[in-house]
């Protein structure tokens, strides 16, 4: 059986160059669904919002989860739609009110730009007419709006109001919040405030996607068979002048985390675009020794604790730099490197990166 080294055996014996090319300019079958829907998303939330506060942007696959870990997908997927409604007996409810429950979703975009509140979910197979029927009936006013039909609770974009919480609602219910929604086939998209909703569903005139994302996603070295388990976006880069000096990445574009699952192997893999290619080239050997030499709490490294990491620059018209790792499976099928990623990012302990 290959080792884990095995495994990234054909990645870390790519050069770290700016020369480097990848096979293809649009991103391969793992990263389709993530292109797909992050390019629904307004470009604005790509960096930070006008408050300077960071939008987080999470995406996942529920059905890449389930492969990824049978059995465990809520315990692999780090922020799925509605997590803070899937206590014990709260999944079951969701039908009763909306028509669909966390196990009709299968892929979601979730957007916290406190106080607003995004999503967009792909549900299965006729679900759209459910959801659209059950809102009629379960309070929510249908109205058209620039040629959209919409579906909304409360008068006052992002109120609270709560004499009309329903933990059965996972549209806002728990705290009884304004929602917005509207449903194209079986693509339901939800905010908290119409502008929101508007931009999400083109209404709002407002660009959408990022200029860099298809060639960020294909200028990662993953074979088609991988699978895209959930995504991070990273909209907002630190001041990097606390790292040690030499250490952090050049300013970037646009950044993304992705967990990823490829024969049975949990791999952890990091992206960014940049403005020339001299900084993605010298972003990827700096990846490399943040990788390698960058002492973690307990003073070991992110290679000591996970693994060896492929790194690599290319320049296919943008820029990027890219790093892929293997990782461990944590506990009840989670991905380590991931959960670790996300919980260095959560004590601002990824200030070479930037985070």
């Amino acid at each position: 059986m290959p080792t884990r080294r095995d495994l990234l055996s054909a990645a870390l014996a790519l050069p770290l160059s700016a020369g480097l090319k990848p096979a293809r300019a649009q991103p391969g079958a793992a990263f389709a669904a993530l292109q797909a829907d992050l390019s629904e998303v307004p470009r604005a939330l790509f960096r930070r919002t006008q408050d300077d506060t960071p939008a987080l942007i999470h995406w996942g696959d529920t059905g890449a989860a389930a492969l990824a870990a049978p059995g465990g997908r809520w315990r692999r997927l780090s922020r799925p739609f509605g997590a803070e409604q899937m206590g014990p007996g709260l999944e079951g409810r969701w039908a009763e009110r909306v028509s669909f429950g966390p196990g009709d979703i299968l892929r979601y975009v979730v957007i916290e730009a406190a106080p607003e509140a995004g999503a967009i979910l792909e549900l299965g197979p006729g679900k759209g007419k459910d959801v659209a029927r059950a809102l009629s009936q379960t309070g929510y006013t249908q109205a058209v709006r620039k040629d959209i039909s919409v579906w909304w609770r409360g008068e006052t974009d992002l109120a609270i109001d709560l004499a009309a919480r329903n933990p059965a609602d996972p549209f806002g219910g728990l705290v009884g919040k304004s929602a917005r929604i509207a449903i194209r086939g079986d693509r339901l998209y939800y905010a908290a405030a119409w502008p929101m909703l508007e931009a999400l569903t083109g209404g709002g005139g407002e660009p959408v996607g990022h200029p860099d994302l298809a060639e960020a996603l294909a200028a990662l070295p993953v074979a088609g068979g991988a699978l895209a388990v959930q995504a991070l976006l990273l909209n907002a880069q630190g001041d990097l002048s606390a790292a040690p000096p030499g250490t952090g990445l050049p300013p970037w574009r646009i950044g993304l985390i992705i967990d990823l699952f490829d024969q049975g192997q949990d791999l952890i893999a990091a992206v960014f675009s940049f403005d020339t290619a001299p900084m993605a080239a010298q972003a990827a050997e700096r990846m490399r020794r943040i990788w390698d030499e960058f002492p973690l709490s307990d003073g070991r490294s992110f290679g000591a604790t996970l693994g060896p990491a492929a790194t690599g620059a290319s320049d296919q018209g943008v820029p990027v730099a890219w790093l892929i790792a293997p990782s461990q499976p944590a506990e009840a099928g989670g991905n380590r490197g991931w959960e670790l990623i996300l919980r260095l990012m959560a004590t601002r302990q990824l200030v070479p990166f930037g985070l």
